[in-house]
């Protein structure tokens, strides 16, 4: 049980810094742009919500585990499959849902910058789900960095 918590641990630390990211779809429409202001209370509201359902998705899949009496080595087995069907879909949702919005004229390159800093850590992540939860801060530490320095408070920054 010791390890299934501290992997929980890893693991939403990886989600609740990561915030955002690039999905690599291309919208056939661009929504009007918003103000700054604007824009990050509805990027920070859109990633607040992922962030919610990421986490009792999650907790959902710890109380399996839990319940099944598996062993440490067979709870670390399950790394990937909670990166690649809870965590990775969550994040790249949240890149989609702060896509629709309109980006704030003169801001768009920032902000195109902050998503592909992201979808890198996020990629790394998915690549290496051990190393993820040993590091999550490092791997999304330039989009955190980012993220926080154009204002977001949820989004990107944990």
């Amino acid at each position: 049980m010791r390890v299934f918590t501290l992997l929980t641990g890893g693991l939403l630390s990886l989600l609740l810094v990561s915030g955002c990211g690039d999905d690599g779809s291309t919208g056939a429409t661009t929504p009007p742009p918003l103000s700054k202001a604007e824009f990050i209370k509805q990027a920070d509201a859109a990633c607040t919500k992922r962030v919610e359902e990421a986490r009792k998705e999650f907790f959902a899949y710890g109380q399996r585990v839990a319940k099944a009496k598996e062993s440490d080595a067979e709870r670390k087995a399950h790394l990937d499959t909670v990166a690649k069907t809870i965590i990775a879909p969550e994040l790249r949702q949240q890149v989609a849902d702060v896509k629709a919005l309109g980006m704030p004229k003169g801001d768009e390159g920032e902000i195109e910058e902050i998503l592909l800093a992201l979808e890198r850590g996020i990629a790394k992540a998915e690549a290496q789900p051990q190393r993820a939860i040993e590091e999550s801060s490092r791997l999304l530490e330039p989009a955190a960095r980012l993220a926080s320095a154009y204002g977001l408070k949820v989004c990107g920054t944990g």
